[in-house]
Formats: structure tokens, sequence, C-alpha cells
């Protein structure tokens, strides 16, 4: 599989939120189910927007992303 990274696009924004939930679903099990949604909500308001890097298929869709600041990478 060939990834390339690139910028995020204003239009992928659903299909980092659903990476972003399914990593933390596979991750973050000892969340409660109030919190996660709560994180959802706040993550949903703030991913679309964010200057993320974006791993990408050969179909180029997204499948892991990453937000750096600098050279400290923040999500």
């Amino acid at each position: 599989m060939v990834i390339s990274i690139r910028r995020s696009r204003p239009d992928e924004g659903d299909k980092l939120i659903a990476i972003w939930c399914r990593s933390v679903d596979a991750t973050h099990d000892f969340l409660s189910k109030a919190y996660r949604k709560e994180l959802e909500e706040m993550v949903r308001a703030f991913l679309p927007e964010a200057p993320l890097w974006v791993a990408a298929n050969t179909q180029d869709q997204p499948i892991a992303f990453m937000l750096l600041t600098g050279e400290h990478m923040d999500a």
C-alpha cells in the first residue's frame, strides 16, 4: 500500500471525525459514555477546521491524521 502525506481539505471533516472516533473507541475504553460523547462534540467543532496533516491511501482517502505545532505533534 502506498501512503501519501498531505494537508487536510475542508470537505474531509466527516471522514476525519470518523477516524478519530474509531481511534478513540479502540484505545480509550476507560472513558465513560457521557465523557466520550462530550469529547466528540468538541472534536466535531474543532477538527474540520484544524490544519491537519493527513495520511491518504492510493485513492487519496484519509486513513490517519496528525496535528503539528512546529515540530510538536499535538494530535
